[in-house]
């Protein structure tokens, strides 16, 4: 009767991990970001990063040349070009119109209601 209780009590944990866990996986990283701060006593600033700031300019959904993205970030374009590729591998995708400016095919993925 005993070990049962035991198992019980383990399976009980699990699920109590696996709810935590998808409950943590449903915030957005901003989310996150602020409730480690407050967690910290707010000591701490976190840096958002290069990847996360261009993002953001796409999430708004105009298209931007890499020149722009760079200076607006004050950036290199070489670094916003290697950007993009983490973000293409991050799974978005990034088409470039005639113009050569950059844009976010799939934004519709990306926006909450």
């Amino acid at each position: 009767m005993e070990n049962h209780k035991s198992i019980i009590n383990e399976i009980k944990d699990i699920e109590d991990k696996v709810e935590r866990e998808e409950k943590i996986r449903s915030f957005k990283k901003e989310e996150l970001v602020e409730l480690l701060n407050e967690a910290i006593g707010g000591t701490r600033k976190f840096k958002v990063g290069r990847k996360d700031q261009i993002a953001d300019l796409f999430l708004t959904g105009n298209s931007y040349s890499v020149q722009e993205i760079a200076d607006t970030l004050g950036i290199t374009a070489k670094n916003v070009s290697s950007q993009l590729t983490y973000l293409r591998k991050d799974g978005m995708e990034i088409g470039t119109r005639s113009n050569g400016k950059k844009y976010l095919e799939n934004i519709a993925d990306f926006q909450t209601n």
